[in-house]
């Protein structure tokens, strides 16, 4: 996975550097690519301890945060489809055109951050 990022990263590089365009589009698509992993990571590491506690039968009380709601309704889709849950959550790979947080809005000739 990490050859592919660089890979992506290169070739982006060199078309920055071949059409003298803007080197923030490019550091910005390389923070939503780095906030994207992060969320992933964040997420099956949250994933396997909602798995983990489903296995040894541990009820959660309380507040429940909106993102393990979703993880666990992932869960619940994966042992409704596949009859199991992984040990592991089946994310897709970041890529450097998907939008984030991260972008530039042209309006009018002028570059605003978003």
């Amino acid at each position: 996975m990490r050859n592919e990022f660089e890979r992506l990263l290169q070739i982006e590089r060199e078309q920055v550097d071949k059409s003298k365009s803007n080197i923030v589009e490019l550091m910005f698509k390389v923070v939503n690519m780095k906030d994207k992993l992060m969320k992933d990571f964040l997420r099956s590491l949250i994933y396997r301890k909602c798995l983990l506690w489903k296995d040894l039968n541990i009820v959660n009380q309380g507040f429940v945060h909106s993102e393990k709601k979703k993880i666990t309704k992932m869960m619940e889709d994966y042992i409704t489809n596949k009859r199991y849950a992984p040990t592991r959550p089946i994310f897709e790979l970041p890529d450097l055109g998907r939008s984030g947080m991260w972008s530039l809005n042209k309006q009018e000739g002028k570059i605003f951050l978003i």
